[in-house]
């Protein structure tokens, strides 16, 4: 209980001082980091509860939310999402975790492409030409217990952007611990794209550097979550969200996500047989943009 006693001041200790420090670093510092696809979320089960889970997630998609929950996403665990985002965005997510006991080993590639994009000289004049932009993250995770109910993860990624004909590239590492303060709630923190600055020809901007903290609660079949997201180029947002089992095959998935300009709420469901999930998460989107879709499979088994 002692070393759960000072993971749980950590956190606390760290929330204050990334929804303080880093939101100040924000507007002092820098209006906007580069990579702004690492700021898209993958994994449809997640997004259905507007990501409210994010820092206690123990599933594939633990790789990107918290390092430190792959440890408990069985032995092997292996999926793909896909993503139709506003304007043409698309998002793609492949992940693979091996856990041969306390240890857990994983994989996974994200890749965003914002499709074709207007070449203009002035807002209103017709397009010159079109030019694409996209990047990827590929990462190598690694997590353990240090005890049933404390485990540590971290990842080290090597991420790629290209818009038009200039490309860079930057490394960055996520670091995450999770805690099961009692059978039914549990705490976690991480903080993600901790690294060097993406550089394009002679712009060099900062990664979307971000800390998440939070926990679960639940009650038979029933879940609720909140989830603090603190990025260094925005305010501090909160996520609420909540899920019920209503079968054996199937979940039910919706939550609220404060502070963002063209999103809030978020709907999902999930269809869960013998190892395999499929997952469905549908996000409104303000300003009369396209809404969002994600659509995941992950296959588990132990």
């Amino acid at each position: 209980m002692g070393v759960g006693r000072v993971f749980i001041k950590t956190i606390t200790t760290l929330v204050i001082l990334s929804a303080a420090g880093l939101s100040a670093q924000t507007f002092q510092d820098s209006d906007i980091s580069g990579v702004a696809g690492l700021k898209i979320a993958p994994g449809a089960a997640h997004a259905g509860s507007a990501e409210a889970f994010g820092s206690v997630a123990t599933d594939l998609f633990s790789l990107y939310y918290n390092p430190a929950g792959a440890v408990f996403a069985g032995k092997y665990s292996a999926g793909f999402m896909h993503h139709e985002w506003i304007e043409g965005v698309r998002s793609e997510f492949v992940g693979f975790i091996w856990r041969p006991d306390k240890v857990a080993v994983g994989a996974s590639l994200l890749y965003n492409s914002a499709g074709e994009l207007e070449r203009r000289e002035i807002a209103t004049s017709e397009p010159l030409s079109l030019f694409d932009a996209q990047d990827f993250a590929a990462a190598l995770t690694a997590s353990f217990t240090v005890s049933p109910e404390l485990a540590f993860g971290a990842t080290a990624k090597v991420i790629y952007e290209r818009i038009d004909i200039s490309s860079g590239t930057a490394f960055a590492v996520d670091l995450g611990g999770y805690y099961e303060f009692m059978p039914n709630i549990h705490i976690g923190m991480s903080v993600s794209n901790l690294g060097s600055k993406m550089k394009l020809e002679d712009q060099e901007d900062d990664l979307p550097t971000t800390v998440r903290a939070g926990g679960s609660y639940t009650y038979r079949t029933f879940r609720v979550g909140l989830n603090m997201v603190t990025p260094t180029d925005d305010n501090v947002h909160v996520h609420f969200g909540a899920e019920s089992t209503v079968s054996e095959i199937l979940t039910l998935r919706a939550g609220y996500a404060s502070g963002y300009d063209i999103r809030d709420i978020a709907f999902g469901l999930g269809v869960k047989h013998r190892f395999a999930s499929f997952d469905y998460a549908y996000t409104p989107i303000k300003s009369d943009l396209s809404d969002s879709h994600r659509f995941s499979l992950t296959i588990s088994w132990r």
